[in-house]
């Protein structure tokens, strides 16, 4: 039997319609309407199976998602699970690929000291800086049991996957999400 579709993300629970409240920071998680369900799903089954590590967002932007994913750790009741926050937030670094394709003035977001106001409350730790020298230099401190890697370039996410994979975490014990 082949299944297909996106319809069952439609179904939701109290918990996750909570999160989706409007917020102050908004997030923004790709655009896709499912994004924010993948990820919720994720630290659903995570918190029913007693796991922990780092939620890591790769590429913060505003720190919307960053804090979306907060609250849900919190609201999950994930213990041992901090939340971690990297970008730039100095505009877009300098291509390393010709993969690296895309830049947008308006998805540059410079005022660090803001998103450090909206964050703080929520214990997040934020990582400033290229992500392709941040990434591996923070990442293998510890676990990581959730990566979302949002950086809109592919020299981005290729520095920070193999230390935000389920390599760095046992398989069974983490996910990853890639925009």
């Amino acid at each position: 039997m082949v299944l297909g579709g996106l319809g069952h993300q439609d179904a939701r629970d109290p918990v996750f319609d909570e999160l989706e409240a409007p917020a102050l920071v908004t997030s923004y998680a790709t655009g896709h309407p499912y994004t924010r369900a993948h990820l919720y799903d994720c630290l659903r089954s995570a918190a029913a199976h007693g796991r922990s590590g780092a939620v890591v967002e790769l590429g913060a932007f505003k720190g919307g998602t960053a804090v979306w994913l907060a609250k849900a750790v919190g609201r999950l009741g994930l213990r041992d699970t901090p939340v971690i926050a990297f970008d730039a937030w100095d505009g877009f670094p300098p291509r390393r690929s010709l993969l690296d394709l895309y830049e947008h003035p308006r998805c540059v977001f410079r005022d660090l000291d803001g998103i450090r106001r909206a964050t703080e409350p929520y214990g997040i730790e934020l990582v400033p800086g290229d992500i392709f020298e941040t990434a591996p230099a923070r990442l293998p401190r510890e676990p990581v049991l959730l990566a979302f890697v949002d950086t809109d370039n592919y020299s981005g996410a290729r520095a920070a996957s193999p230390r935000s994979s389920p390599t760095s975490c046992p398989a069974e014990r983490s996910s990853s999400i890639t925009s």
